[in-house]
Formats: C-alpha cells, sequence, structure tokens
C-alpha cells in the first residue's frame, strides 16, 4: 500500500508529539484527580491514585523541556516576536476572555473592574500561571539561546547543575527544614530569589538534549523511572497512611521545583521524545492531539469545571465506584477540550488562509508590454 502521508507528515517528529500528547493527558489527568472527593489512605487503590498524582505532575516540565527541544536553536527575536508571540497572545485572549464569560455566568463571578483585570493578571483561570510564566521566559529565549550556544559543553553542565542546586535542590530543602521546624527554623541553601530558576533549568534541559542527542538505553531509563516513582509513592503512601492526601505537609509543598519531580520527567522526556511509531493511524491521532495541546490546556479549565460539578454524584453512587467515574471525569473533559480546540484551530486557520489569499489579490500585478 502506496504511503499517502505528506512530506510535512512524514518528517515529523512523532516522539515530540508523543510527548505533548503525554503532558496534556497528565494536565486533565491531575485536575480530574483534584477534583476527585478526598478519601483517607488506606488500600492499594489510594496507592495507584498517589502515584497517578505523581507521574501526572510531570505536566508542566515536560512542555517547559519540549520548548527548549523545540527552540534552542532559534536566536532571530523578529521571527519570535512578530510570528510566534502574537499567536501565544491571541489565544490565550480567545480563551482567557471565554473564560471570563463562563466565571461570570456559570462560577457566578461579579462582572466589575477587577474580573476584567484577572484577564491581564493571570488570574481569569487557574491555568493561566503558566502563560504568566511562559511569555516572560518566550520573551528571553533568543538572549538565552545566544548565551547557550556560545558556551562550551563543559559549561553548560556546570549551568544546568548549578540551576539545580539554586532552584529544586534549594526550595527542597527549604520545604524540608520548614515541615521539620513547624515553619520556626527554615533553611535558605545558596539563595531563595532563584527558585523560580526552575522553569529556565527545564528550558536548557531540553535544548541539551536536542544539542547533543541524549540516548540512553530506553528500558533502562524506563526502569530507572519505575523505581523512582514507586519509591516516591512508597513514601506518601507511608507517611499519609490513614490521612487525607493534602494533609501530608510533603504533599502541600509538591510543585514543579521538587528536585525528584524534575529527575522523574527528564526521564520520561528521554523515554519518549526519540519513540518511532510505524502505524500510520495512531501517527496522525497523536499528531492531531498534539498540534492542539496548547488550547486543550487553557479551554479545559472550562470542561474541568463542568464535568466534574456535574459527574461528582458518579463518585456517590457505590454502583460506580470511584475509579470508573474518575475515568468518565477525566475522559469526557478530555474529549470536549479536544473538539473545542481542534475546532478552533480550523476556524482560525481558514480566517489566516482568507486573508492571505485577499492579500495575495489586492498584491499590484505588473503586466509587461508587448
Amino acid at each position: 500500500m502506496p504511503d499517502k502521508r505528506t512530506y510535512a507528515e512524514k518528517n515529523r517528529n512523532i516522539g515530540v508529539d508523543v510527548v505533548r500528547t503525554m503532558a496534556i493527558v497528565f494536565v486533565l489527568g491531575i485536575h480530574a484527580i483534584g477534583f476527585s472527593p478526598s478519601l483517607k489512605i488506606y488500600g492499594l487503590g489510594d496507592f495507584i491514585l498517589i502515584y497517578l498524582r505523581l507521574i501526572c505532575m510531570t505536566c508542566v516540565p515536560l512542555f517547559m523541556i519540549l520548548s527548549g527541544y523545540l527552540n534552542w536553536k532559534k536566536m532571530d527575536s523578529g521571527d519570535l516576536y512578530k510570528r510566534r508571540l502574537p499567536r501565544l497572545v491571541v489565544t490565550y485572549f480567545f480563551w482567557g476572555i471565554l473564560s471570563l464569560i463562563f466565571n461570570i455566568i456559570y462560577l457566578q463571578w461579579k462582572f466589575d473592574i477587577k474580573s476584567v483585570v484577572s484577564l491581564f493578571n493571570f488570574t481569569v483561570q487557574d491555568r493561566a500561571w503558566y502563560m504568566n510564566m511562559y511569555f516572560g521566559i518566550f520573551l528571553v529565549i533568543p538572549f538565552i539561546n545566544a548565551c547557550w550556544n556560545n558556551i562550551s559543553k563543559k559549561e553548560k553542565h556546570n549551568l544546568l547543575i548549578v540551576l539545580f542546586l539554586v532552584s529544586a535542590v534549594s526550595k527542597y530543602i527549604w520545604n524540608v527544614s520548614n515541615i521539620i521546624s513547624s515553619g520556626e527554623n527554615c533553611i535558605v541553601f545558596i539563595s531563595q530569589y532563584l527558585w523560580n530558576s526552575i522553569y529556565i533549568f527545564y528550558y536548557l534541559v531540553g535544548a541539551y538534549i536536542a544539542e547533543y542527542s541524549v540516548s540512553y538505553k530506553r528500558k533502562r531509563v524506563f526502569t530507572f523511572l519505575q523505581i523512582l516513582l514507586i519509591l516516591n509513592t512508597l513514601y506518601y503512601f507511608i507517611e499519609g497512611y490513614g490521612l487525607f492526601y493534602y494533609d501530608i505537609p510533603e504533599a502541600r509543598s509538591l510543585w514543579y521545583d521538587n528536585p525528584f519531580l524534575a529527575i522523574e520527567s527528564i526521564c520520561i522526556f528521554i523515554c519518549f521524545y526519540d519513540v518511532k511509531i510505524a502505524n500510520n493511524l495512531i501517527r496522525k491521532n497523536i499528531s492531531t492531539i498534539a498540534k492542539v495541546s496548547f488550547d486543550m490546556y487553557l479551554v479545559s479549565y472550562i470542561f474541568d469545571n463542568v464535568v466534574n460539578r456535574k459527574l461528582i454524584i458518579l463518585y456517590q453512587n457505590p454502583k460506580v465506584g470511584f475509579w470508573i467515574a474518575l475515568i468518565a471525569c477525566f475522559g469526557l473533559s478530555f474529549l470536549l477540550s479536544f473538539l473545542a480546540a481542534f475546532i478552533k484551530n480550523v476556524l482560525f486557520d481558514k480566517i489566516r488562509f482568507s486573508k492571505a489569499l485577499m492579500m495575495h489579490k489586492a498584491e499590484p500585478r505588473i503586466v509587461e508590454e508587448k
């Protein structure tokens, strides 16, 4: 059977699409778990739920590593600012305005200056903080790349180590000392003002993997990842046995700057970023989801709220059970988010095509004299 894929489809890195698809699945997964009723930790089901929480928390690190992997060579600020930045801004405000309307109509927000300002201070929805962070990094990508591409491999190693220490390790030491001393004697390791540099660390990890084609035996990396996840899960399970999940002090402080979470995220990326998939149907479906993952991230706020609030009764039905209810809520929210994101992209592509066609027709044509 002849291969009917286009040139772009044949040359598309399916591994990158797999990672992006995993990241958006994890985003909706962690929010579906967050909406589910809190249960005390006792049995195997609770152990599995903690495991899923931990693996789904790799969503944002995976997106940031992807950003570095795909953008590390780009040093033309004109291309980024004139072509890509406007698309990011338009996408954010498109879903942001819809989220604001949803908040006012469905969540009973008061329509006033505060609600309008929420669009601009990134509080219009609980996923907008990511845009706040990413816009800042996006603006300095050309300069980060210029620095990165002009230092030696050894200096790159040193930079990654330093960033890991001043962000993930420093914050972790502060969290642990805060828990042990009940907030009275927190230890500041190196500097607490650089904790948010963890996102630059993730970006540069992606750049490093892309530049040096980092590759290890997938089975070994995957095995190491599972051991780390299971040990981490076991710790939370033992520490929180008989308690609700958020009664565990370490759970309340778990964020994307956690050093174990950072290592797990890097392992997942290395396992899947260069994976090969021969089946064209699977490739196409994964690529389709990956292309609209950014829109899905933002619109999922609306459907997560609607679906999980409407279907909360499923968790109370003994005939349904917790896991079926969780899968149903996740699956429906994922499907609706995908459809909304897909339709939006189709419409916007048609608008861009129509605009380009009109501009082409409006261009003056030079008629050669015979």
